[in-house]
């Protein structure tokens, strides 16, 4: 019975990582064919929201992010959400962040 069990959750957690890893495989394969916003054959808004973003961290613009800029961009991302600028981020305000930043998806 105990064997039974053991065979039972072993099937259960090795199911349980499959979903983890076959279901965002699955979604990478046919959600990148679906179009935001309706724009036929071109960018999605996505694509182009990624693209802008990794031209305002290139700073010198060779196409490239050095660590450099890559450790600048994480500093800045750090300082919105402090808000009270004390050196940490706290709870409310990574809750509030996430507020903001749904707010800004939604126009």
């Amino acid at each position: 019975m105990l064997a039974k069990y053991k065979v039972m959750s072993s099937s259960l957690l090795l199911g349980g990582v499959f979903s983890l890893v076959l279901i965002p495989a699955f979604a990478q394969t046919v959600i990148p064919h679906r179009i935001i916003g309706g724009k036929e054959g071109g960018a999605t808004e996505k694509q182009e929201m990624h693209k802008n973003l990794f031209q305002k961290l290139d700073k010198d613009g060779n196409g490239k992010l050095s660590k450099d800029e890559f450790e600048e961009a994480k500093k800045e991302k750090f300082k919105r959400k402090d808000k009270d600028d004390d050196g940490f981020v706290t709870q409310e305000e990574w809750q509030a962040a996430a507020k903001e930043l749904m707010k800004k998806d939604k126009k």
